[in-house]
Parts: C-alpha cells; sequence; structure tokens
C-alpha cells in the first residue's frame, strides 16, 4: 500500500517539475471545409493577443497548422481564408499543449438575397483600443443619412457648437484626418455609405502631425469584394426648410484591380436666429441668417495588386461647393443693415501610393504622396443700411491654395513580442490672396487691400517602439519636426521658424480576463491656422467686426492620461482621468473699438496658460437581445489664465456632458432614444449657460435585406439653444441662440452587389489591404 501510494506521489511530483519546466505551449489543428469536409489550403491561422497579431501561419496543403513559442495568456484563435466566413476561437489561461482537429468553416453565400451584412444593434457603437476610441457608424441608428458633422455630435469627447466648430475635451484645436491623411475640404463633403469608423485620438502617437491637441481620423470603408457592388442613398430633412442629400457609389473588382467611384450633390438651406443684449450700452440686437449650399463632390480611385507583395494605388475626390448666407440685423428695432456673402469653393485632392510586403507578413514598406489645391476662390460680402440697394461697405476676397504631403513609412518586426517603425514626413502649403474692404461712408471700416502670402513647410522625422513583456505592452515614440512659416502682409513679413521634439509614451496591462489599465503621455503643438493671421477688418455684424493677428505663436502642449477598462459578459465601462497643461494657448479675445464704443472687436492672442483636468465615464450594458443602453459622462475642470492690456484675468470653471444612447430591437425593427445635455463652459471674458437635446430614430431592412429606410427625429422638445454672457469692464452683454435644431429626416439607401466570377486566394493580399495608417492591423 504504501509502495502504490509512493509511486503515485512520485509521479504527481515529476509531473508537477515538468509543468512548472514548461514555460512556452503549442497550439496544432487543421481545418475543413465544412460541406465536403475537405482540407482548406493556405487558410490563415493568426493567434491575437491584446488586439495585436501575436503570431501567424498558413494551413499546409493538408490543411494542417503549428503555431509554436508560445508564453501563458489568454489569446484569441481566429481562422479564416476568402470565400469562408471567419471562425474565432477564444483561449483562456493558455497553460498546456493545444489541439484543433477539424475546425470547420462554412462558405459564404453569394445569393443576392443575402450580399447585404445588417448591422445589428448588438454591434459595439463605442470601443476602446490601443489608446484610441473607435466608433463604429453603421451601429448608430441616428446616422442614416446623416452627416458626418451630425454624426459627431452622438459620439462621446466631441462636442459641436452652433457655428460647427469641433472640440474635444472643451478644446477647439481639433485637428481632422481623413485615412491619415489631414483635409481642407468640409466633413459634410464626405459620403457616408464610404465611412467605415471614426476614430478619437487624444494621446496621438509620434507618427501622427504633431499639430493639435487631439486628431479626428475618418476611416473610410474599403470594399475589395470581387464584382460589381452598388449603393444609392438618399435623405430628406424637414425643419424651417427642406434639405435633401443623394449620392451612388460603386466598386468592380476583377484580377489585380479594384476600382472605386462615388458621385454625391447636397442642398441645403438653414435658418438660424440669434438675440445679443449689451446692457451697459443699451443696445438690443436681433439677427436673422439663412445660409444656402449647394455641395457635389466626386471620387474616383484604382487599386492594383501587382502580385501578393505589391500594391499601387491612386484616389482623385473633387469637391464644388457654392455657398451664401444672408443676414438681417434688428438693432433697437430699426432696420440696421443687411448682410449678404456669396462663396465659390472648387478642391481636388490626388493620393498616390505604394506598399510593399518585405520578407514577413509584418514587415512593410509605404510609400505615399498627397496633393490638395484649390484654384480659383473666392468670397464676395456686401453690407447695407436699411436696404441691400444702400451699400456701405464691400468685402471681396480672391485667392488660390495648394498642399503637398510626401511620406515614407517603414515598419519591422523583431520578433512576436517586438516592433518598431519609423518614418520621414515633409509638406509644404501655399496660399495666396487678395482681401478688399471698400467703404462707402462707412466710418468705421475704411478702405482696405490687403495682398496675402502664406507659406509653411514642415521636415519631420519618428520612431516607435512597440514591446509586449508577459501582460504589459509599451508604445514609445520620439517624433522631432522643423518648420519654417513666412507671412508677407502687404509689405510687411512676419516670418517664424522652429525646431522641436515631441516625446510620447503608452502603457498598458493586462490585470486579469475583466480589468486592463493604460497610461499616456504626450507632448504636442497647436500651430495658427492661416486664417487667423490676416489683419484686414471682417464684418459679423453692426456691433462687431474681427481682426486676426499676424503675430500669433504655436501653443504648446504637455497632455498625461490614466485609464481602466472593465469588460465582462455583456458589461463594459471604461475610466479615464487626464490632465493637459497648454501654454500661449490661442483664445479669442474681445475689445471695444477706438472709432465707437457700441462696436466690439474680437482678435487673437496667445494667452499665458491654459490648465485642465478631467474626468470620462462611458459604459456600455447589452441588457437583454433586445435593449441595449450606452452612457457617457465628461467632466472638465480647467484654469484659464489671461493677460488683456495690462489686466491679468484668471478663471476657473467645471464644466460636464452627459450623453445616453438607448438602442432597442424587435423582430426587423431598431429604434434608438438619445439624451444629451451640455454642462457650463467658460471662456477668458465670459461663459455659456447649461442646455440639452433629445433625439430619436428608427430604422428597417427592406428589400429583402438589400436596402434601408430610417426616421429620425431631432431635439423632439426643442431646447437645444445654447445662452453666453459675456462680462469685462466695458461690456456686460448676454447673447441667445436658436439654430434650426428641432428636424425631422427620413433617409433610403440601397445596395446591389453582384458576384459572378468567384473570389480567388491570395496569400499576402489581404494584409496590405487590412493595414490602417498606424501599421496596425484590423
Amino acid at each position: 500500500m504504501v509502495f502504490k501510494y509512493g509511486i503515485n506521489f512520485l509521479i504527481i511530483v515529476l509531473f508537477s517539475i515538468n509543468t512548472y519546466a514548461q514555460t512556452t505551449f503549442s497550439i496544432q489543428g487543421s481545418v475543413l471545409d465544412q460541406e465536403n469536409k475537405t482540407p482548406i489550403e493556405l487558410c490563415t491561422i493568426s493567434l491575437i493577443l491584446k488586439d495585436k497579431i501575436f503570431q501567424k501561419v498558413n494551413s499546409d496543403k493538408e490543411g494542417k497548422f503549428l503555431l509554436t513559442e508560445i508564453e501563458k495568456g489568454n489569446y484569441v484563435l481566429k481562422i479564416q481564408s476568402v470565400g469562408y466566413t471567419d471562425v474565432f476561437i477564444p483561449i483562456n489561461q493558455l497553460a498546456s499543449n493545444l489541439v484543433f482537429d477539424g475546425i470547420q468553416l462554412e462558405k459564404k453565400i453569394d445569393s443576392l438575397d443575402e450580399v447585404v451584412i445588417e448591422a445589428s444593434p448588438d454591434d459595439k457603437l463605442i470601443e476602446r483600443k490601443n489608446g484610441k476610441v473607435i466608433v463604429s457608424v453603421d451601429a448608430d441608428v441616428m446616422n442614416e443619412g446623416a452627416s458626418i458633422t451630425e454624426i459627431m455630435e452622438n459620439i462621446p469627447s466631441v462636442d459641436i457648437d452652433e457655428n460647427g466648430t469641433i472640440s474635444m475635451r472643451g478644446n477647439t484645436d481639433v485637428r481632422i484626418f481623413i485615412d491619415g491623411k489631414p483635409t481642407q475640404r468640409s466633413l459634410d463633403q464626405l459620403l457616408l455609405v464610404n465611412v467605415s469608423k471614426i476614430e478619437l485620438i487624444t494621446s496621438p502617437s509620434a507618427k501622427w502631425d504633431a499639430d493639435g491637441s487631439s486628431i479626428i481620423n475618418v476611416i473610410l470603408k474599403k470594399n475589395r469584394e470581387r464584382g460589381l457592388n452598388i449603393n444609392g442613398n438618399f435623405s430628406y430633412t424637414q425643419s424651417v426648410f427642406a434639405k435633401y442629400r443623394s449620392s451612388i457609389s460603386a466598386n468592380y473588382t476583377v484580377d489585380k484591380f479594384s476600382f472605386n467611384s462615388s458621385i454625391s450633390y447636397s442642398k441645403s438651406k438653414n435658418y438660424f436666429e440669434g438675440r445679443t443684449e449689451d446692457f451697459l450700452n443699451d443696445i438690443l440686437q436681433i439677427t436673422e441668417n439663412v445660409n444656402r449650399a449647394d455641395d457635389r463632390a466626386f471620387t474616383f480611385g484604382v487599386d492594383y495588386f501587382v502580385d501578393d507583395k505589391n500594391q499601387l494605388f491612386v484616389n482623385y475626390k473633387r469637391n464644388i461647393s457654392s455657398p451664401e448666407a444672408i443676414s438681417k440685423f434688428l438693432v433697437n428695432d430699426t432696420e440696421r443693415s443687411f448682410h449678404e456673402t456669396d462663396y465659390e469653393y472648387n478642391n481636388h485632392d490626388l493620393t498616390v501610393g505604394y506598399k510593399k510586403i518585405l520578407d514577413g507578413e509584418n514587415h512593410f514598406l509605404d510609400i505615399e504622396a498627397y496633393f490638395l489645391w484649390s484654384p480659383n476662390e473666392s468670397e464676395a460680402e456686401q453690407i447695407a443700411e436699411g436696404t441691400l440697394d444702400n451699400n456701405t461697405l464691400l468685402y471681396n476676397y480672391n485667392g488660390s491654395g495648394n498642399f503637398a504631403q510626401f511620406n515614407v513609412d517603414y515598419q519591422k518586426e523583431i520578433s512576436s513580442k517586438h516592433s518598431f517603425d519609423l518614418g520621414l514626413q515633409s509638406s509644404f502649403q501655399n496660399i495666396d490672396q487678395f482681401l478688399q474692404n471698400t467703404s462707402i461712408n462707412n466710418p468705421v471700416f475704411p478702405d482696405f487691400a490687403l495682398d496675402y502670402n502664406f507659406s509653411r513647410n514642415i521636415i519631420a522625422g519618428y520612431f516607435n517602439y512597440n514591446g509586449t513583456f508577459d501582460k504589459w505592452s509599451v508604445t514609445a515614440g520620439l517624433r522631432t519636426e522643423y518648420v519654417k512659416r513666412e507671412l508677407a502682409l502687404n509689405s510687411e513679413n512676419f516670418d517664424y521658424d522652429y525646431t522641436q521634439l515631441y516625446p510620447s509614451v503608452f502603457v498598458s496591462n493586462t490585470l486579469n480576463d475583466a480589468n486592463s489599465i493604460a497610461f499616456n503621455y504626450n507632448r504636442r503643438l497647436v500651430r495658427p491656422q492661416h486664417w487667423q493671421l490676416t489683419t484686414i477688418p471682417k464684418y459679423f455684424s453692426p456691433t462687431s467686426f474681427a481682426v486676426r493677428n499676424p503675430e500669433l505663436e504655436p501653443s504648446f502642449i504637455n497632455a498625461f492620461e490614466i485609464s481602466h477598462n472593465y469588460q465582462k459578459g455583456g458589461f463594459n465601462l471604461s475610466t479615464s482621468v487626464y490632465y493637459k497643461n497648454m501654454n500661449d494657448r490661442i483664445s479669442h479675445i474681445q475689445r471695444p473699438s477706438n472709432a465707437n464704443s457700441d462696436i466690439y472687436i474680437f482678435t487673437l492672442e496667445n494667452i499665458e496658460s491654459d490648465n485642465a483636468y478631467g474626468l470620462e465615464m462611458s459604459s456600455r450594458w447589452k441588457i437583454n437581445n433586445w435593449y441595449t443602453v450606452t452612457n457617457t459622462v465628461d467632466v472638465n475642470n480647467a484654469v484659464i489664465r489671461t493677460l488683456i492690456d495690462t489686466q491679468i484675468i484668471e478663471r476657473e470653471f467645471t464644466s460636464y456632458y452627459l450623453r445616453s444612447y438607448n438602442r432597442f430591437k424587435w423582430k426587423k425593427h431598431n429604434f434608438q432614444l438619445n439624451f444629451r445635455y451640455k454642462g457650463n463652459a467658460v471662456f477668458p471674458q465670459g461663459r455659456r449657460n447649461p442646455y440639452g437635446k433629445v433625439d430619436f430614430g428608427y430604422s428597417k431592412r427592406i428589400f429583402k435585406g438589400n436596402g434601408n429606410i430610417a426616421i429620425q427625429v431631432y431635439d423632439i422638445f426643442n431646447t437645444y439653444n445654447p445662452e453666453y454672457e459675456i462680462r469685462t469692464d466695458n461690456a456686460y452683454r448676454v447673447g441667445l441662440f436658436e439654430p434650426e435644431s428641432r428636424r425631422v429626416r427620413i433617409a433610403l439607401s440601397y445596395n446591389f452587389k453582384s458576384n459572378k466570377t468567384k473570389n480567388i486566394q491570395r496569400k499576402r493580399r489581404k494584409s496590405i489591404e487590412t493595414r490602417d495608417v498606424n501599421g496596425v492591423q484590423f
């Protein structure tokens, strides 16, 4: 008996020693066609760790695969092959060798009744990954037929005021990118059907341009399904005036080529009413404003896959816009003036690129050139007293601009746990304008002519290291930029050049299956935009106008953030605490005019400092199969210190923003109810009072799943009316703005897809296609 127990004890000890000694493991298996049970060759098997591909292999002729040298941890095994539905296998706490024999893949159905994949309300609307907040556009019922600006209103951390100005975490110095490239065109000219996701990047890596406190990156869809795919969209919106938006897009993929094209047209007429009361000077001004716009956009692109390691692509876009604005001002019950403005914009942009896979799946070289040019832009304004025939001031602007950017990016995976990427970037911007004010018995605005010549050239380089150490992940980078700015205003020159370093660090730790934490730091700057540097007076209203500042300098930012993420079952909670210090912040300042104390001048100046810290919380709870709720809370506390003339002003304030997205599903019907509430906001010379609104949306798949119909009602109770207050030694003004917030929209979309040609497997083509601008595999 003792001998028996002794043998058993020895076996247990030897087994324990062997288990303890084994620090790495293997995963092997085979992949079969579900229908005929035959092996699938060249199937891609990826082992994913913390949203990154840890290891990748391809199946052999017998459908077999082997992954080795795998440490303990939580993984996801992804099996994919062209023409089949992807399979995901979670592996929790890997502690031994695993064998998956006979993994069966189901073929995708190509019939026209099944070609559209319906975005379910169960899909993640908001996701946090690698320091980014990623918003899925298709998962929100309110996005059907909406403009990109309207979509931004529903995104946590993002705020859009009544003028369309985008801010994040209370800061308007946000930079917009499309597929990682800066854009000068209006976001509303983008086709929603072509937008896949929107990334909010509050702490960009060293690869991104250092300009901007935060980045919003719009990711376009990359449809590479073979055959012909056509999508048509139409929306009608009714508020005070009607608005229309229509588009059609198509892509055709055959052999080594993929073609895509789209055309869109939108026609809108918007109404805006404002009321401003100056208590010190006893002035009441009422403003009525009507904006009209006709926007047309056209895109065309070609991707050529030379082989499984090389890709060439060309994309061209053209946007034509002809907006018009008519304002009517009533001052103390007397019609003081009309203000009519006509614009003409004609923008082109062209992207040419080459992507190459070198000697491994995660060894890449990207070369890209981006050009944007705007010939023959113009703006014409006339200001009249009493009637439109009684002109007192004429303003004219004519000009052109161009921008070019060149990127060379290299990424190398040293091992399954360590990689780096580096690159060079250069950009060149030139703007030539002629601006003129012609005064006709206007004592405030004398005749003024300005030749405006602006150029900004940037040479930059960066290096990023990415490493994984057990449960820790680290990304550390450094960017350097040399900037040369030249500005000529008539005979005066305002030149400025500088070289700066911008470090960035992102560290994350997976505590357990449900909890992870992260820390990040980066240094950035805010460059003055070219339009902020002109000196010609710009008319706002009978009681205000603007004069910009050519001596503005960049503002420099140091930002820190700590975040925690909890995920268990159908519940997710993300919490972030951040601190941001900005020196020489560019801020709006108001002063009375020397010529007339009833008139106020708005200008821009570098204030001393701005310190802000805040809290963001976002939760998603799938309560059951038909109801999912997402709630977000943004709280921001800031201390603004500024010197205006000889007076030091210091303001401390706390603002908050509450959002709730409630999504319901009943059979094939989707419903959504949104609540939003904005708290106080403070700026150096005043504040904005709180306000909020409630929206409702409904959508349903039609035409056997190939089409969709959506109905939305915005601002049901008509409460989205911001009120401002400005208080200084020389002014006490209260303003109420009533935009066209309450509106009803109906949107229709239809998708046609033809799959007459069978998919051809390409071993590495998908690796080229699915990389985003930061070299991350989706």
